[in-house]
C-alpha cells in the first residue's frame, strides 16, 4: 500500500471509532444472543486456565462433562483470543471487535486491489462489506467473525502464489487458512477449500497441483492440534447422525432477497422484546435473524448495473454467486437431497442460508467493478439504461402512490408475494418500509448523478462516503443492544444458593424453562440479566457450577439419547436417569410438585432440591450385563436402580444378575481435583464392586488404581465405571487425549519445518 492508500486506513479507523463509540467511550458492551449463551462463558473459563498456566482440555461443568478445547467454537488456540487472556472480558471484547473489523477491511481492500480496481472503488467496496448487515449481525458470533476475517487474505495470497515462482505465498496461504480454521467456523473453512478447488478447475491451473498439495499439507499440519480432537468430537457428537432434513434447517426463502433494499421488511426478529414484530417471531420460517441479514446499502446496488463493463474476465465470481444463492435456498430444490447425501461432510453443517456469505462477497466484487467503471474518464451511462431506470422509478412510485392511498392494493400485492392475509397494522409497517426505501433511493440517485457530473472533485467522494456510512450505520446501529461494562461482572445471586446446596451433584433447568424463558425487570438490560440470574445453560460455567442437560451442536450423541429417554416420562423427575446423572438442584419457572423435591429459596426462578440424586462418585456391588441396544430401554424402565447396580455392555448375552446390594456404610469416597482434567479419588469399599461416576464416558481418560493402569468401562450407556477390590484404594483419573497430543506434535513439527525454511530463504537473501 502506498501513502495515499494508507490514508484510507485512518479514515476507516475514524469510522470504526464513530460506529463503536458507545463501546470505546461510553463504558458499554454488547451482551445479547450467543455472547451471553456461549462465547462469554466459554471465553472466561478458557482464559482462567491460561492465566493459571494451563490449557483446559476438559469441561466438567457442562453436560456432565465434555471436551473443551476440542469444541472448535471455543477457539482456544486462535491467536487473537490473546486479548481475553490478558484483559478483563469487557475490555478484551472491545479490542477483539475493533481488531477484527479493522483487519477485515484491510484484507478485503488488498484483495480488491489485486483486480487493479481504482483505490477509491476498493475503499468503498471494503467499507460496504465491513459495515454490512451481514458483518454487524455477526458481532455476537465470535467464531463466524474470526473466520470471515481471513477469507479475503486467503485469496490475496492464493492469487499472488499463482503468479510467483517461489513457495513463499503458498506457505502464507496455508497460514491464512490455518488462522481461518482456528477462528472456529468450520463451515466457512470447509467451503473456502472447496472454492479453491473450484477456482483451480475453472482457471485450468492444473500445472500447480504439486504446490496445491504442498499448501494443503502444510495447512493440515498447522491445524492438526485443533483438527484431530475436533474430528474426534464430531464423530461422537450429534452432528455425526444428522439427516438431510436436519442439515437443511433454515434455508433461505426466495422472498428474502428483497431485504437487500428493505432490510426491516418483517421487523428485527432477533430482538422481539426490543423491536415490534409485525409478522411475529417465526419470521417466515426463519427464526434466526443473523441468517437473513445482508443489507449492503442502497447506493452500492446502483453500481451493479455497470459491473458488466470492463476487461475480459472468466466469470468465476459470477458462478460462485449463482451456486451459493442456489445452495442458500436449497431446501426447496429436489437436487438438494443428492448434494447432502453424497457430498462429503455436507451434513455436518447446518443452515443452508449460511451460503449467503459467498453471494454477498461476490456481490461486493461486482459493486466495486461497477464503481471502477464509473470512475473511468470514458464512462458514459447508457441512454437506454437511463431511460429504463427512469421508467422503472416512475412506475414504482406510481405503484407506491396507489398502495399508500388504496391499502387493498397493498394487501393484494403482499398476499401474492407472501401468501399471507395481511392485517392493517402489517400493511402500515410495509408502507413505512417502502417510504424509507424511497427516500434513500432518491437521495442515492441524486448523489450518484452529482458524482457523475463532478467526478474529478474529492468533495463529492467524501459526501459519497458519508452517505454510505450513514446508510449502513442507521441500519446496524441498534442491531446489537448494549449494556454497561459490568453486565457480566455482576455475579448472579442464585450462584451462592446453588453452590451451597448442590454438594457433589449438579443443577439443571426444567426442559420447559429452556424453551419458555420469561424476562423480569424494568429495563431491557435488567430483563436479560434475569436470564443470567436464572442460571440458563452456560451461565454457571464461569462460577464452576456443574450442569446437567445437553446444550449446543457438539453435545455427545449418546448423552443426548439418554436425556431423550428421561424426557419421555410425564415428568423428568420420574426418571431414575436424572438421579443417576446427579441432578440435585432443579430450576423451573413453574411450580413443581414431586415427592423427591424440596423447595429452596431462589431469585427470579423456583429452585428445588432432589434428595434422590446421586453424588458425582458412588460405589455399587452389582453389575448387570445387557446388549448395547437394550440398555436404553432398561434405563428408562422401573427396574433400574442406579444406586444399587451398574449396567455394562455385554458381548455374549446377559450375565447372572446376582443379589442386589446397596452401598454399604463402610463404603467411603473422597475426591480432590487439581484441575478440570485431573482428579484423585480415595475409595474404601467393603467388598469388590465398581466405582461409578456421573461424568460422561469419552476417549482420552486414563485411570490408575494404586498406581497401576486400569480400564475405564462405559457404564449405564454413557457414564464411567472402574472395577474395585475390597479395601482402601487410591484412584487417579486424568484426561490425556491422544488426538490432541498427536495433533500438537504434528503442528509443532510443521512450525519447525516452516521456520527452517524461512531461515534458509533469509540466508540465501543475504
Amino acid at each position: 500500500m502506498n501513502r495515499k492508500e494508507t490514508g484510507f486506513l485512518w479514515l476507516l479507523l475514524t469510522l470504526l471509532l464513530i460506529f463503536f463509540s458507545r463501546l470505546v467511550f461510553c463504558g458499554q458492551t454488547y451482551f445479547l444472543g450467543d455472547i451471553m449463551s456461549f462465547f462469554q462463558p466459554w471465553t472466561v473459563f478458557g482464559a482462567e486456565g491460561i492465566q493459571r498456566g494451563h490449557f483446559y482440555l476438559w469441561n466438567p461443568y457442562l453436560c456432565n462433562g465434555e471436551p473443551f478445547l476440542a469444541n472448535i467454537q471455543v477457539a482456544m488456540l486462535y491467536p487473537l483470543k490473546i486479548f481475553f487472556y490478558l484483559f478483563p472480558f469487557a475490555w478484551a471484547f472491545k479490542a477483539y471487535l475493533l481488531a477484527h473489523f479493522f483487519l477485515c477491511f484491510l484484507f478485503l481492500f488488498l484483495f480488491l486491489r489485486q483486480f487493479r480496481f481504482h483505490p477509491r472503488a476498493c475503499f468503498l467496496g471494503a467499507l460496504v462489506f465491513t459495515f454490512s448487515g451481514y458483518m454487524l449481525v455477526q458481532i455476537e458470533f465470535f467464531s463466524v467473525l474470526a473466520s470471515v476475517l481471513w477469507f479475503s487474505l486467503v485469496w490475496v495470497f492464493l492469487r499472488r502464489a499463482l503468479n510467483s515462482a517461489g513457495i513463499f505465498y503458498w506457505l502464507m496461504c496455508s497460514l491464512a487458512l490455518a488462522l481461518q480454521f482456528y477462528g472456529g467456523y468450520t463451515f466457512l473453512f470447509y467451503y473456502t477449500n472447496l472454492l479453491i478447488i473450484f477456482y483451480v478447475l475453472w482457471q485450468r491451473q492444473w500445472r500447480f497441483w504439486p504446490r496445491f498439495l504442498l499448501m494443503w499439507s502444510v495447512t493440515v499440519g498447522l491445524i492438526a492440534a485443533q483438527l484431530l480432537p475436533t474430528v474426534e468430537l464430531m464423530g461422537h457428537g450429534i452432528r455425526s447422525a444428522w439427516t438431510v432434513s436436519e442439515a437443511t434447517t433454515w434455508s433461505l426463502p426466495p422472498l428474502f432477497l428483497i431485504k437487500f433494499i428493505l432490510p426491516d421488511l418483517v421487523g428485527k426478529a432477533c430482538l422481539p422484546d426490543l423491536f415490534p414484530q409485525p409478522f411475529g417471531t417465526e419470521y417466515f420460517a426463519i427464526k434466526q435473524y443473523w441468517l437473513s441479514t445482508f443489507y449492503l446499502g442502497i447506493m452500492p446496488l446502483l453500481f451493479l448495473a455497470f459491473s458488466w463493463r470492463g476487461r475480459k474476465r472468466g466469470y468465476f465470481w459470477e458462478a460462485v454467486a449463482l451456486i451459493s444463492l442456489f445452495l442458500a435456498m436449497s431446501a426447496d430444490f429436489p437436487v438438494t437431497r443428492y448434494y447432502y447425501q453424497y457430498m462429503p461432510l455436507a451434513r455436518s453443517f447446518t443452515h443452508p442460508a449460511s451460503f449467503m456469505f459467498f453471494f454477498i462477497f461476490a456481490l461486493v466484487i461486482f459493486i466495486v467493478r461497477g464503481i471502477d467503471n464509473f470512475l473511468r474518464p470514458e464512462f458514459r451511462p447508457s441512454r437506454k439504461l437511463f431511460t429504463a431506470g427512469l421508467g422503472a422509478i416512475t412506475a414504482g412510485y406510481g405503484l407506491i402512490y396507489l398502495i399508500f392511498y388504496h391499502r387493498p392494493w397493498l394487501q393484494y400485492l403482499a398476499g401474492l408475494l407472501t401468501g399471507l392475509d395481511l392485517q392493517a397494522s402489517q400493511c402500515v409497517h410495509l408502507e413505512i418500509n417502502f417510504f424509507e426505501f424511497s427516500v434513500r433511493f432518491l437521495a442515492a440517485g441524486a448523489l450518484w448523478y452529482w458524482w457523475y457530473r463532478q467526478r474529478g472533485r474529492g468533495l463529492v467522494y467524501g459526501v459519497v462516503i458519508i452517505f454510505m456510512a450513514v446508510d449502513l450505520f442507521s441500519f446496524g446501529w441498534d442491531i446489537n443492544p448494549l449494556a454497561p461494562n459490568d453486565f457480566f461482572a455482576i455475579k448472579p445471586r442464585n450462584v451462592t444458593t446453588v453452590r451451597d446446596n448442590v454438594g457433589s451433584g449438579r443443577y439443571l433447568l426444567d426442559p420447559a424453562a429452556q424453551t419458555n424463558r420469561p424476562l423480569f425487570g424494568d429495563s431491557f438490560v435488567d430483563k436479560y440479566q434475569s436470564l443470567r440470574q436464572a442460571l440458563q445453560p452456560n451461565a454457571g460455567l464461569p462460577y464452576h457450577l456443574p450442569y446437567v442437560y445437553e446444550y449446543g451442536y457438539f453435545t455427545i450423541k449418546d448423552y443426548k439419547d439418554l436425556l431423550l429417554r428421561a424426557k419421555s416420562f410425564p415428568s423428568i423427575m420420574d426418571s431414575p436417569i436424572i438421579d443417576m446423572l446427579g441432578g440435585r438442584l432443579i430450576l423451573s419457572y413453574t411450580e413443581l410438585t414431586h415427592k423427591k423435591l424440596r423447595a429452596l429459596e431462589s431469585y427470579y426462578i423456583n429452585l428445588y432440591e432432589n434428595h434422590n440424586a446421586l453424588p458425582r462418585y458412588w460405589v455399587v456391588h452389582r453389575a448387570k450385563y445387557l446388549p448395547r441396544d437394550k440398555i436404553l430401554e432398561y434405563l428408562a424402565g422401573k427396574d433400574f436402580q442406579p444406586d444399587r447396580e451398574v449396567v455394562l455392555i455385554s458381548q455374549a448375552g446377559e450375565a447372572a444378575p446376582g443379589q442386589a446390594q446397596s452401598a454399604h456404610l463402610a463404603d467411603r469416597v473422597e475426591t480432590a481435583e487439581t484441575g478440570p482434567d485431573d482428579i484423585t479419588i480415595d475409595v474404601n469399599s467393603f467388598a469388590p464392586g465398581w466405582l461409578v461416576t456421573s461424568d460422561v464416558y469419552y476417549p482420552g481418560w486414563r485411570a490408575t488404581v494404586d498406581g497401576e493402569r486400569t480400564e475405564i468401562l462405559k457404564a449405564n450407556y454413557i457414564v464411567r465405571a472402574i472395577a474395585l477390590k475390597a479395601g482402601r484404594q487410591h484412584l487417579r483419573l486424568q484426561y490425556r487425549p491422544a488426538a490432541f497430543y498427536a495433533g500438537l506434535g504434528i503442528t509443532l513439527f510443521m512450525l519447525l519445518l516452516i521456520n527452517l525454511r524461512a531461515m534458509r530463504i533469509k540466508g540465501n537473501f543475504y
